[in-house]
């Protein structure tokens, strides 16, 4: 019987220091566990406004909160009639600049010749009219100033038919003269002077014209970025004005979590760790993030912590980027972060 109980000693001691190794290794396993450094937080992304450049009535919209977007998708567009009145108007005005620039170089045509020389044969004809008329009206007032008796009307009509046959004669050479000149400057052709007139003239249609493309093409809005459409601010048939806020798109390839640490725990996060992030979206899965952000400055928790004790709590707010995620991750999810320490 001694003998027995002389074997099952060393066999329960034995047992108790198994145990005590393992009880052991396994408070230091749970503390190491207890002590990582957790922290939750919520998927956010770069956010970029959309807004129209110019005033309209919104004719079509063509995303909706949640569409996954390309740089460069139209998200909607904005009336254009007035503009394309305004265009049709702007194309004809240079069409008729560019007309004239080219008569104007290419000088008089034969055409315009023979009409010129036509004028001046005319208005020599008139001057010689004029000059008959008048020498007509001289000699009827000799006559009136020698007839014995004349009355002293008759004299007086006849010089006055006098003053009108002379008015008559110069406005004819008048006349003349302007339809010679007018001749002249078509057997000479235009002038480089008169030739930088009608080309300004012409450049000026063209930027007015090119102005109205451009706003055109700011009456279809598109995104100038690739993500996910967090926000429409807009309904069709609304009128906006410039800059009002109409799309807000989240870029997905620059997501970030803003997790808050203790001060207490504050030391032991530094520029460029690398951490472990899990949504509850995705069991199983993990995603790479790196620390970029650490603020300098302490703050009370957020307001959204349940507790009033816990909103009394002195943190650092901690930015993290969130590596590639295959586009899984999305703004807004709730997402728990592990930091790894060195050498994990």
């Amino acid at each position: 019987m001694h003998h027995r109980i002389r074997k099952i000693v060393p066999v329960v001691v034995l047992v108790g220091v198994v145990t005590a190794v393992l009880m052991y290794l396994y408070s230091v396993s749970g503390a190491e566990e207890v002590d990582a450094l957790q922290a939750s937080g919520t998927v956010e992304a770069v956010e970029v406004i959309v807004a129209p450049e110019m005033a309209g009535r919104i004719t079509e919209i063509l995303a909706e909160e949640g569409d996954l977007v390309q740089a460069g998708d139209v998200l909607f567009r904005l009336e254009d009639d007035i503009m394309l009145a305004q265009r049709s108007r702007a194309e004809a005005a240079l069409r008729t600049a560019q007309a004239q620039l080219a008569q104007v170089r290419a000088g008089a045509t034969p055409e315009d010749m023979a009409a010129a020389e036509a004028v001046v044969a005319a208005a020599r004809g008139s001057v010689a009219v004029a000059e008959a008329a008048l020498t007509q009206a001289q000699i009827n007032a000799d006559s009136a100033r020698a007839a014995e008796g004349a009355a002293e009307s008759a004299v007086s009509v006849a010089e006055t038919a006098v003053t009108q046959a002379e008015a008559a004669v110069n406005i004819a050479e008048a006349n003349l003269t302007q339809a010679e000149a007018l001749r002249d400057r078509l057997e000479l052709g235009a002038t480089a002077e008169e030739v930088a007139v009608m080309a300004s003239l012409v450049a000026q249609a063209e930027a007015e014209l090119a102005l109205l493309d451009v706003q055109m093409e700011k009456l279809v809005v598109a995104t100038a970025v690739a993500g996910i459409v967090m926000v429409r601010n807009i309904e069709p048939g609304e009128t906006v004005q410039p800059g009002a806020v109409a799309f807000v798109i989240g870029q997905l390839d620059e997501l970030t979590i803003t997790v808050f640490v203790s001060e207490a725990r504050y030391g032991q996060i530094r520029l460029g760790q690398e951490a472990r992030v899990t949504a509850d979206s995705f069991p199983g899965e993990v995603f790479t993030a790196t620390v970029t952000r650490i603020a300098d400055e302490a703050e009370f928790t957020p307001r959204n912590v349940q507790t009033e004790s816990g909103r009394r709590t002195t943190v650092f707010a901690v930015k993290l980027t969130v590596a590639g995620n295959g586009g899984k991750l999305k703004p807004g999810m709730p997402a728990d972060v592990a930091f790894v320490e060195a050498g994990q």
